[in-house]
């Protein structure tokens, strides 16, 4: 291998709040659909529009699942994020976290792979990086933490970091 390795940098892209809907793990089977959610950070901004999440018990995890996010930021683009995720933890703090009672994140979280998806130009360098999905619960609330590790250095730099030309 000639040349020095790729510098690899870990950033937090954004931050979802998704407010949790069903109170039965039994319906992720079939699907929970929610339309309310923000997504904040230095990177990516705006709402979430609509989110899909499906899962199932695992073989390694208590639950797999598999979210599609559809994105509307706040300066008018697109954006799908596809999170296949295993929620690690007891039964018994999943049964209390989907009953809204509050669960500590060492007992129950979520770690998972993300791709995105865009036409929008601005945001190519979302097909640029690897990213991954920490999740964690409160009472009534799902926060997703979606982090990037870059294996090449993204062709966007964000607003706060440009210069005036």
């Amino acid at each position: 291998m000639s040349g020095a390795p790729i510098p690899r940098a870990v950033e937090l892209v954004a931050t979802l709040l998704i407010s949790k809907k069903g109170e039965d793990p039994d319906q992720l089977k079939k699907g929970i659909i929610n339309t309310d959610g923000a997504v904040t950070g230095s990177r990516l901004n705006g709402r979430v529009s609509r989110a899909f999440v499906k899962g199932e018990s695992g073989k390694r995890a208590l639950l797999s699942t598999t979210a599609e996010v559809r994105i509307l930021t706040d300066d008018g683009a697109e954006i799908l994020m596809i999170d296949r995720g295993e929620w690690r933890g007891s039964k018994d703090a999943l049964a209390r976290f989907m009953a809204n009672q509050l669960v500590a994140p060492t007992e129950l979280y979520m770690v998972g792979v993300v791709r995105f998806q865009t036409s929008d130009a601005r945001y190519a360098w979302l097909k640029e990086g690897e990213f991954l999905s920490h999740a964690v619960g409160t009472s009534k609330r799902l926060d997703v933490l979606a982090q990037v590790i870059a294996s090449k250095h993204p062709t966007a730099t964000p607003k706060s970091q440009r210069v005036a030309e």
